[in-house]
C-alpha cells in the first residue's frame, strides 16, 4: 500500500510494477486536455460471431455526448487529472490504469 500519485490517499499498487499509480477515485476524474471525461480500459469487438480482444484504449464517458466512443486524441494530447498529466499503463495480469511519472 502506497499513496496515490495525485491525491495521496493510501491505495494498492498491486500490478503496477513499482510505478506510482492513481487511485480509483482520482482515475474517475480523468479528462482529455480540453476537459472531456475519459476512461482507459480493455475492449472487445465482435466480427462474424468471433469476439476479438482488442487491448486497452481510451473512451469518452458520461456525461460526454460521445460516451462509449473511442477518444483517440487522448493518445496524442495526454490525459489529465486535477491539472496533472498522467500516463496510461497496463501492468501485471492485465491491470489497466494510470500512473504518475516521477522526476528522475
Amino acid at each position: 500500500m502506497k499513496p496515490c500519485g495525485v491525491c495521496g490517499i493510501i491505495c494498492s499498487h498491486l500490478g503496477a510494477r513499482g510505478n506510482i499509480i492513481v487511485c480509483r477515485a482520482c482515475t474517475n476524474k480523468a479528462t482529455t486536455i480540453d476537459g472531456r471525461p475519459v476512461t482507459f480500459d480493455e475492449w472487445a469487438e465482435k466480427r462474424n460471431e468471433v469476439l476479438y480482444l482488442m487491448g486497452p484504449d481510451f473512451f469518452y464517458k458520461d456525461p460526454d455526448p460521445q460516451a462509449g466512443q473511442p477518444a483517440p486524441e487522448a493518445w496524442e494530447t495526454g490525459v489529465w487529472i486535477e491539472g496533472m498529466q498522467v500516463t496510461p499503463y497496463e501492468g501485471v495480469a492485465g491491470w489497466t490504469g494510470f500512473i504518475v511519472k516521477s522526476n528522475p
